[in-house]
């Protein structure tokens, strides 16, 4: 396969909270975007990431391997034959805004899940929650934000989320509500201002 070449890289903190399927995306989505020469990664690289994944929970509940010679079209990106030629992953490019803005839509959708971990459904998910290229080309095929959230939920029952750490609700609190961040530092503030001034 043209992948065996490519080696995957350490990915930078803010994929902390991202499952070792959706690093592998995001991964992915880098070196096709690379590899056609493009400056920045998009929310169509993004999904052609999360086709090329060989199994995932955005497989499991979309229809990715079914349509993705067709995915690939109506993005404008032919499929790529079987090719001797490496994948650059060493030249860094940024995440355009439609990038940038489904990863934010991704760790939302994770959040609305009350789940630690970002998987590739949330991505996918990420991915439909606005107008973009990766949208149209996946409403064009049947796949709907409400019916993937519905699958999310079924596919987590009967295959279960790696376990989350014990501060994974604070995490998932202050990025639903980052006021809170802002509140819980004032408190603190008071609490010590009133330890260090101590009684008259």
């Amino acid at each position: 396969c043209y992948l065996s070449s490519a080696k995957m890289e350490p990915l930078p903190s803010m994929f902390a909270r991202y499952t070792d399927e959706a690093k592998r995306a995001v991964f992915f989505a880098h070196f096709e975007a690379v590899h056609r020469g493009e400056e920045k990664i998009g929310a169509g690289d993004l999904l052609l990431g999360l086709i090329l994944a060989r199994e995932s929970r955005a497989k499991r509940i979309a229809p990715l391997a079914k349509y993705n010679l067709e995915l690939r079209a109506a993005l404008g990106v032919p499929h790529r034959p079987i090719t001797a030629i490496p994948y650059l992953t060493k030249k860094d490019i940024p995440l355009d805004v439609d990038g940038k803005k489904a990863l934010a839509y991704a760790l939302r959708e994770a959040d609305d899940d009350w789940q630690f971990w970002l998987d590739t459904d949330h991505l996918l998910r990420g991915l439909l929650s606005f107008s973009n290229p990766a949208s149209e080309a996946l409403e064009r095929y049947g796949v709907s934000l409400d019916s993937l959230r519905s699958g999310s939920k079924i596919d987590r029952m009967e295959h279960k989320a790696k376990h989350r750490p014990w501060w994974a609700v604070p995490a998932i609190l202050t990025s639903r509500f980052p006021w809170l961040v802002k509140a819980g530092a004032i408190l603190i503030f008071l609490l010590l201002f009133k330890l260090l001034d101590g009684p008259y």
